[in-house]
């Protein structure tokens, strides 16, 4: 195994983008954690608390599949290479003025 080099910005990203990773899926076991609860009180209850379940699934949901979106860069409008390409236009544009 290679030495790694703590101190480099390189390390620095890639740590960075771990932690990332590691708070999405702490937020998706959380996320079904909390929810797998609301449906054990729904199914308690006899479904009289479905309403719940739904608003937190769905609400949730969204927050959860918007991080998920951000962390693993699935965005295709604006990923890593549609921010390259603007970069290079910008700078093309800019060229000539």
């Amino acid at each position: 195994m290679e030495h790694i080099d703590k101190t480099s910005e390189r390390y620095k990203k890639a740590a960075r983008r771990v932690e990332e990773i590691k708070a999405f899926y702490h937020h998706l076991i959380v996320f079904i954690i909390i929810n797998l609860c609301i449906l054990a009180f729904v199914i308690f209850f006899e479904g009289d608390l479905m309403f719940f379940f739904i608003v937190s699934v769905l609400g949730w949901g969204i927050g959860l599949v918007s991080h998920a979106v951000k962390v693993f860069e699935i965005n295709p409008f604006t990923n890593k290479e549609w921010e390259k390409r603007k970069i290079q236009e910008i700078l093309d544009k800019d060229r000539f003025i």
